[in-house]
């Protein structure tokens, strides 16, 4: 949350966002004057006519739906892309920090460990301990 490179990112994935936002919502009244085009014209068109009408404002609804879920898509996608380097920074801080003060594990009370030292894994004296056969493991630092 404190680096500045979020900042940067942030304006960045905001703007990426707003132009699908922009694109989705002039779909949107484009759809809404169909709609209201369809309604107010209903009773003097003729079967066929109302057919067609009411299939071009399923089509329209339906490339919404598809433009929303792919600006979803696209957007997370642009986070990740843009976010990841900056989350990777930070864990090299940490864990050159750790490394450098000699610390064992760095926890954050939001998100748990940050950092564990290298360990032991305990796995075989626990289940044996408890009688137990099988593959998994638990690490104990060192």
């Amino acid at each position: 949350m404190l680096m500045p490179e979020r900042a940067k990112a942030d304006t960045i994935l905001q703007k990426y966002a707003k132009n699908f936002s922009d694109e989705i919502e002039t779909m949107q009244k484009d759809l809404q004057g169909k709609i209201q085009t369809y309604q107010s014209s209903e009773k003097t068109m003729t079967d066929a006519m109302k057919e067609v009408k009411a299939k071009e404002i399923q089509d329209l609804q339906a490339r919404i739906e598809a433009v929303q879920q792919s600006a979803q898509d696209k957007v997370s996608q642009k986070k990740q892309e843009l976010y990841t380097p900056i989350l990777d920074k930070a864990d090299k801080a940490i864990k050159e920090v750790a490394k450098e003060k000699n610390y064992d594990y760095i926890f954050d009370a939001s998100q748990g460990i940050l950092y564990a030292k290298d360990g032991d894994n305990i796995m075989p004296f626990v289940k044996a301990k408890l009688g137990i056969k099988g593959d998994a493991g638990l690490v104990a630092p060192k």
